[in-house]
């Protein structure tokens, strides 16, 4: 932008004023509130939109009607309440239900969007940031406003919680065990799954019809998730990336990438790094479950009777298991 004219017509449109490095000043509903752009929330933010989050830009086609972009993040049924929440820490978003059990956080206010292109801007680790590169693209294009494309974030994975963020979507806490004639639990396993889609692609990401048509798709269309499952499986010290081969409906075959967290020691990082850079879906009452077993375990106290029967009482309230929540811990979702 040339002129101030010019740039003071687009902090209007937008509502947004970039006030130094660290901080966004964002109006709403005739209230300023100041968003810090390296802070936990936007790390979070991050990792959630990359989990169950898609940015969707339409084509740009010089001499047609332009459309909006669309931000969008997943939540499931249950975990409404967590929605509402992100929507009150990100207001100017819809909150709406889908088919099934789902709801959707749908932004598509360019002044929502410009926000969060900064909250997420440099904090992105997967393949969905090209998505990102092609929002800020879009913006230039229309409105002539230059926005860096930063690159993925090479940082430790325990620096910040966008791990925590990308766990709430796609992580579950699995313990399973079995009960001896006398009432004692024995062979107790515990362990963290998070898996991945193998790439992304232009061809309907990661779903193909057969295993002949793997060999079809143009490599350069294909985004690999492997690097950001290698840093993550690094930091948790597991020792295989596990590859995912599922027959889905109409003979599609899945294609993807899996972590377990089956050993001590990564069970051990994995609890350090949720202490410290929690969840906050209904995954953090799951967590919270799982991280009982996995002490249970550790201590031997399963031994006694008493033991193995909470065992069986924290298993049977987990997962899809689980009818009671408790929404306290939202309360502490990452300042702005």
């Amino acid at each position: 932008m040339n002129s101030y004219t010019n740039i003071k017509k687009w902090i209007l449109l937008f509502k947004a004023e970039n006030i130094d490095n660290d901080r966004i000043k964002f109006k709403y509903n005739n209230k300023d509130i100041f968003y810090n752009i390296k802070s936990q929330f936007a790390y979070y933010l991050a990792g959630l939109i990359e989990g169950d989050g898609s940015i969707i830009t339409p084509k740009i086609i010089k001499g047609t009607k332009k459309y909006n972009p669309v931000i969008k993040i997943v939540f499931a049924e249950k975990d409404l309440d967590f929605g509402k929440k992100i929507l009150l820490s990100l207001p100017g978003g819809i909150l709406y239900k889908e088919k099934g059990k789902y709801y959707t956080l749908r932004y598509n206010k360019l002044s929502d969007i410009y926000l969060i292109i900064h909250l997420i801007n440099g904090k992105m680790r997967t393949p969905k940031v090209y998505a990102l590169y092609k929002l800020i693209d879009w913006f230039k294009y229309y409105y002539n406003i230059n926005i860096e494309k930063l690159a993925l974030d090479i940082s430790r994975i325990n620096s910040n919680s966008w791990l925590s963020g990308f766990l709430d979507c796609d992580s579950c806490f699995s313990a399973f065990f079995k009960v001896n004639d006398s009432g004692i639990a024995t062979n107790i396993s515990c362990y963290m799954r998070l898996s991945q889609r193998r790439f992304l692609s232009r061809d309907k990401n990661n779903i193909l019809r057969t295993k002949q048509d793997f060999t079809k798709i143009n490599c350069e269309s294909m985004y690999s998730y492997f690097p950001v499952m290698e840093s993550i499986r690094e930091f948790l010290e597991v020792r295989n990336i596990r590859n995912i081969h599922r027959i889905r409906e109409n003979n599609k075959l899945e294609l993807g990438y899996e972590i377990r967290t089956v050993r001590k020691a990564s069970n051990k990082i994995l609890i350090n790094y949720l202490d410290s850079y929690p969840l906050f879906s209904s995954k953090h009452l799951d967590y919270l479950n799982w991280k009982t077993i996995y002490e249970i375990k550790i201590n031997k106290s399963y031994k006694k009777k008493e033991m193995t029967n909470k065992l069986i009482e924290l298993k049977l309230s987990m997962n899809n298991n689980r009818t009671l929540f408790n929404w306290d811990h939202i309360e502490n979702l990452w300042t702005i």
